[in-house]
Order: structure tokens, then C-alpha cells, then sequence
């Protein structure tokens, strides 16, 4: 499962977290030490393992355009903009199953940079 974080101003990458809760950052020579306490305030997303239709990865808190969702009858036929989240066992978009329209989906921005996204949406 990959990773990534967004520490307030950018996202972080290529960083291993310990059992113990330390925080590396991985390089060709090995790993070194990155981050203190800082990490605290860092907001850790997983990929889906999923791409948009245009071929741009899918991470948890993304937010994306759905030209329509089927298979409920509150988005038949109409553009939906939601947050990506896990619901064990399934990756959803404000309760609709996010695998059902990966042609139609869009990336628009994440909750973390772009969260006026959300709000206007709604």
C-alpha cells in the first residue's frame, strides 16, 4: 500500500514510519531521520490503487467529478463532486462505490489544498 502526507504547506513522500512511530526518509543510502514531533500534524492518506480517467492516481481525500453515478438513484444522470474515502471493505465517493465509474471520474483537487471544493459542492 503506498503513502504520501500533507504537512500543512506540501505533500511529503518517500517516508517510512517505524513500529515505535519514527519517522524516515528513504534515499539511495539508507534512512535518515526527517521529522520530530512535527509529524504529529501531518495528515497520512493511502492510494486506492485506482487512476481517474485521465490516468492520475487516486488517494484517499481526493476530491473528484462524476459526470454520473449509477446504481443509486440520488445521482442518476447528473455531476457529483465528492470526497474519496475507505468504508471497509470498499473505496467510496459520498457512499457510492468508487470502482463503478472510474471512466467518468475526474480528480478536481483534495480536501487538504483545495477544501472550498467540498464545501461549494454541497
Amino acid at each position: 500500500m503506498k503513502f504520501k502526507a500533507w504537512d500543512g504547506k506540501q505533500w511529503r513522500t518517500n517516508f517510512v514510519i517505524d513500529a515505535e512511530g519514527n519517522v524516515f526518509k528513504t534515499s539511495i543510502d539508507g534512512y535518515v531521520d526527517i521529522v520530530g514531533d512535527d509529524f504529529q500534524d501531518w495528515k497520512v492518506v493511502r492510494s486506492t490503487g485506482l487512476t481517474d480517467r485521465c490516468g492520475v492516481e487516486i488517494w484517499e481525500g481526493d476530491i473528484v467529478r462524476c459526470e454520473s453515478v449509477t446504481g443509486t438513484s440520488l445521482y442518476d444522470s447528473c455531476t457529483v463532486y465528492g470526497k474519496v474515502e475507505y468504508s471497509a471493505p470498499y473505496w467510496v465517493i459520498d457512499g457510492a462505490y468508487l470502482w463503478h465509474e472510474l471512466d467518468d471520474i475526474e480528480i478536481v483537487g483534495n480536501v487538504f489544498e483545495n477544501p472550498e471544493l467540498i464545501e461549494t459542492s454541497k
